[in-house]
């Protein structure tokens, strides 16, 4: 029994081409020695590439939100409203818990012109949501500016709207 082959690129036996002539019986190709020795060594490989992608989509879900930004989550009046009565104050409930000290809040008529508030202060027992007195609003529309820095120090911005219609 012998081989007949022809040489391939890198002067191995070109298995598509080889033949055994006489059987084969009890013999293993160098190709299928080679496959089974590539499947076996990438193996280690794919699995690790496979828990590299399952840590990848499952890390982000199983982290904390605890040092995120104080965003906006809502809003005493609701952010573009038409409220009947005025408020007499401005709640804003952040996703965090938020230093007053370090927050601003300012309420601008439909020509521009700043309402006077009073300075923000968080609710009792509940540092998430940052609260301003205002005088009695005429009908129109508002516009309140927002600042808030977060118990961890960051700071979010944003603005919304609303309006009083008597």
């Amino acid at each position: 029994m012998y081989q007949v082959h022809t040489l391939g690129p890198a002067g191995r036996p070109n298995p598509l081409a080889s033949s055994w002539i006489g059987g084969s019986a009890g013999r293993t190709r160098w190709w299928s020695r080679d496959a089974q020795r590539f499947r076996t060594t990438n193996h280690g490989v794919v699995r690790a590439i496979r828990i590299f992608a399952w840590l990848a989509v499952v890390t982000p879900l199983l982290t904390s939100p605890g040092f995120a930004h104080a965003f906006l989550d809502r809003s005493d009046p609701p952010v573009g409203s038409e409220v009947a009565s005025p408020p007499h104050q401005i709640s804003l409930h952040c996703t965090e818990g938020i230093e007053p000290l370090f927050c601003s809040v300012e309420i601008r008529d439909a020509q521009g012109v700043v309402v006077p508030v009073t300075k923000p202060h968080t609710e009792p027992g509940d540092d998430r949501t940052l609260l301003v007195a205002v005088p009695d609003l005429r009908s129109g529309r508002y516009t309140v500016t927002w600042h808030a820095t977060s118990v961890d120090t960051h700071k979010t911005q944003g603005h919304f709207e609303f309006s009083v219609v008597h």
